[in-house]
């Protein structure tokens, strides 16, 4: 169906052609749709400045896997990137599934040369706390945080 025609297109594009990529993806699909939906719900709940429900975000994140917290916030950073990179009108230099582009076409304004490092420092160093057996309610509310500020400015 229309479905698996835009999933095969997502993981042809994202994979650029490298069969090994195109295998791994198709195998990580249902949790890289869990990252995306996570992301989206932490930019829009940081947006909002709404602490209660990140409050919650954080709690359900953190009873995850460390691995797949960890997998978890190196996504962020790829979205990061391609937000960022979105802002340069160059579709080709974007490695986004249509989902994940169409959040982009709006959300990608909002991550600026102003702000865009020191977001991605937040969500490195969240990762590496993460590594390192920190407590993950904790690591998850702190990078919340400095998403509200950072986003807003």
């Amino acid at each position: 169906g229309l479905a698996d025609r835009t999933k095969c297109a997502d993981i042809a594009r994202l994979s650029e052609g490298n069969l090994n990529t195109a295998l791994r993806l198709m195998r990580e699909d249902s949790a890289n749709t869990r990252f995306f939906e996570e992301f989206v719900s932490l930019m829009r709940l940081s947006y909002t400045r709404n602490i209660a429900a990140l409050k919650k975000w954080s709690t359900d994140l953190a009873a995850e896997k460390r691995e797949w917290q960890i997998r978890f916030l190196d996504y962020c950073c790829r979205m990061l990137r391609e937000n960022f990179i979105y802002n340069l009108s160059r579709p080709s230099l974007n490695l986004e599934t249509e989902a994940e582009s169409q959040f982009s076409s709006r959300f990608a304004r909002f991550i600026t040369e102003r702000n865009a490092p020191a977001l991605l420092e937040a969500f490195t160093s969240a990762r590496n706390d993460i590594a390192q057996n920190a407590n993950g309610k904790i690591v998850f509310f702190d990078v919340s945080l400095t998403v509200i500020l950072l986003l807003k400015g």
